[in-house]
Parts: structure tokens; sequence; C-alpha cells
């Protein structure tokens, strides 16, 4: 069951809700939310809608049921804890801005390697052809292999990440089907259409190496947020999945510095 990968860390008053990234799983975020707990937040990482059953059960998943879902997650937490935070990597780090937009109550936002756009150095040519594969059955067939550095700089953490999707029974997947491009193409257009509704502070994250996404999608980020208190971090060291990464312990502490640092009644009330 897909299930059986998310994670639950449970003894504390407040919260952190996780979003793992596009063709992902929890464990990506699993070192970073164990150093949250271990900070003095509850931390919960669900497995995102078609997520951790392979390439055809994603393909049936649409930016909606994703959507759907992060808010739906965050409300049951919002209704058992008066602090509720969000983090998420890849396209986790939309759908916690997603969330944000539409639920002022969000108390603090930490976002990760956010990818509103595919254009990172690692990608193969073939991506210019994306907007032309949108448009024909091609969307349908198609998947771009994971290569190259697979989102990690140090060797020997990639080696780990390599060996994991080898297995039969990995959670992540090898590939990134074109169908589920496409959805994150329209979550992304969604949700920066909604930045300036984003009120919470909120705190970046982005590698000026990340092989997936480009600084850009930061840039678009910090220009875009209405938040009156923002941050961006650029880390130097690390490709895109900075949870696991060289510079995964900065992540994690600055991230439980800035949290931290809110004042009590830094969220806007929930409406009524």
């Amino acid at each position: 069951m897909d299930e059986d990968f998310a994670f639950t860390h449970s003894s504390h008053a407040k919260a952190v809700l996780l979003f793992h990234g596009l063709t992902g799983a929890p464990s990506e975020l699993a070192r970073y939310g164990k150093a949250l707990f271990d900070a003095g937040y509850d931390v919960h990482c669900p497995v995102l809608p078609g997520h951790c059953r392979g390439v055809e059960a994603l393909k049936l998943a649409r930016w909606q049921d994703w959507y759907g879902f992060a808010l739906e997650a965050f409300d049951k937490l919002a209704a058992r804890y008066p602090e509720v935070y969000v983090s998420g990597i890849c396209f986790g780090s939309v759908l916690a801005l997603a969330v944000a937009a539409e639920r002022p109550a969000v108390r603090g936002i930490s976002a990760l390697s956010t990818t509103f756009f595919l254009d990172g150095w690692g990608l193969p040519p073939i991506r210019v052809l994306m907007p032309l594969g949108f448009a024909t059955v091609f969307k349908f067939i198609y998947s771009f292999p994971e290569s190259g550095p697979m989102g990690v700089k140090n060797p020997s953490v990639r080696k780990q990440v390599a060996d994991s999707m080898k297995s039969e029974h990995s959670p992540m997947l090898d590939c990134f089907p074109l169908l589920c491009v496409y959805e994150l193409s329209k979550l992304s257009r969604f949700v920066r259409r909604r930045l300036q509704q984003v009120k919470t502070p909120v705190i970046v994250f982005h590698s000026v190496r990340d092989d997936l996404a480009s600084l850009k999608n930061a840039q678009v980020l910090m220009n875009g947020v209405g938040s009156a208190r923002k941050e961006l971090i650029t880390l130097r060291n690390s490709y895109h999945l900075i949870t696991i990464d060289n510079e995964r312990d900065t992540v994690s502490k600055k991230t439980i510095e800035f949290f931290d640092s809110l004042p009590a009644g830094a969220a806007i009330p929930a409406q009524a």
C-alpha cells in the first residue's frame, strides 16, 4: 500500500505538514522531518495521490487531486493543532504555497527547491520540446528517464538513491512521465497566479546548482509572494534534493530557527 511509505512523528503541541516531490516519496524528507520533530514539532508526511505505486498509477493523478489532498491534509492537522506549518520539496513546495494561499492560518512556510519550471542544467536537451508534447497524445506515452546526478551532488548519497530506484519495490520512480510534468505545469500556473495571496512568513531554500529547477524558480517565488517576511537562502554545495544532499543539516537548522522565530499570532486566523 502507498500509505506504508508515509511517516508521522507525534507528541508535540505544534505540527509541520510536509509534501514530497514529484515521482518521489516521503523518504526524501525523513531526515529533515526527524530534525523538526527533535526540535519540538510534530511531523506529518503523507504520500501524495498517485505516488509510490508505479508509473501507471501516477499517470492517473491530476493536479486538482494533489491540490485537494494537500488542503484536506492541512485542515485535518489544523483541527488538532493550534499551530501548523507547511514545507515541501520540488512540487511539494508548490503545494505548500498553494495551501498557504488558500489557508491563511498556516503559521509559516519552508519552501525547498521550489519547482515551478523544469529548467535545470541536468535535464536532457529534449526538454525544450515539452510544450509541443503537451499538445499531443505523446504526453500519454513518453517519460523522461532519471539520469545524470539524480538531484544529488554527494557521491555516496547519490549511489544510495540510484540503488534504491533499482529496487523492485522502490517507492520512487526512475523517470518523469510527460503527463505528470504536464499536470505540474498546470499546478504551477495556478499557484503562481495566487502567490500574492500568500501572506504567511516564508523561508526559501534553493541551490544555485539545482539540476532540476534553476534559481529562476526561487526568484519568481520571492518576487511574487505577498508575505511581509520572506527570506532566501541560496545553497552552493547541493543539487535538487537538498534534504539529503551536502547541505541537508543547514536546511533543517535554518528552517527550525525560522519557525522558532515566528511570534505568537504570526499566522492570520482562518476565515469563519
